[in-house]
């Protein structure tokens, strides 16, 4: 619950926290405009509110990363994980109360998904902070030890609740799209032998075509 990343580039989930964000301003006006200007506890009740806005406004933002189709977690300037949501629990099988505020290269292993090689976080962020980006299909080891495929890409935030530079992991499962990417390289590949055999036996039919016409010239 600490340290969710308020800063985030995908349009749709801007838009869904600004319509909840007007509604809940729309809510804190209204009971404004109640209270009377004259009371000594204005000032108290406005900053009662306005904590209640924030509140307001990280549950609705939270109740989004939840139900978002990705995995998410976030890090602190520490590495600690501070947040990950529903999807980031289904895919790396690590319940919220075991990988909450661990370091984040204790809980997870990441593998290239090329060569196998073991990949560091660490090392990960040093590529995004040089290149400005990092999206890679690699191996996520999940808590049972199982290997799946995501597509991982790296953001950088602004932690909500301090103002430690932090880092937003997003992963999805690709699994379903690299099975099918292999079956029809499996397929293309069958294909090429067959097309092979096909020339080949093309090849010994005219050869064979040549002799009987060679043979009939000859007599």
């Amino acid at each position: 619950k600490n340290g969710i990343p308020l800063e985030i580039k995908n349009p749709k989930i801007i838009k869904e926290i600004t319509k909840r964000a007007k509604k809940v301003h729309a809510k804190i006006r209204h009971s404004k405009e109640q209270l009377p200007n004259t009371s000594p506890d204005v000032i108290s009740i406005e900053k009662k509110l306005n904590e209640e806005l924030i509140t307001k406004q990280k549950e609705s933002y939270i109740n989004i990363l939840e139900n978002l189709n990705e995995g998410i977690i976030a890090i602190n300037g520490n590495s600690l994980v501070t947040y990950i949501n529903r999807v980031g629990v289904d895919i790396t099988l690590w319940s919220k109360k075991d990988i909450m505020r661990k370091r984040i290269e204790d809980m997870l292993i990441l593998k290239d998904i090329k060569n196998g090689k073991y990949l560091r976080i660490e090392d990960i962020i040093k590529k995004f902070n040089k290149e400005g980006i990092f999206k890679e299909e690699i191996y996520l080891v999940r808590h049972n030890t199982t290997e799946i495929p995501v597509l991982l890409y790296l953001t950088k935030t602004q932690m909500m609740l301090n103002d430690t530079s932090g880092y937003v992991l997003f992963f999805s499962d690709i699994s379903a799209e690299l099975n099918a990417k292999k079956a029809k390289e499996d397929m293309i590949n069958k294909l090429k032998v067959v097309i092979n055999q096909l020339e080949e036996t093309n090849r010994k039919f005219n050869e064979a075509q040549e002799e009987i016409i060679a043979i009939e010239k000859s007599n």
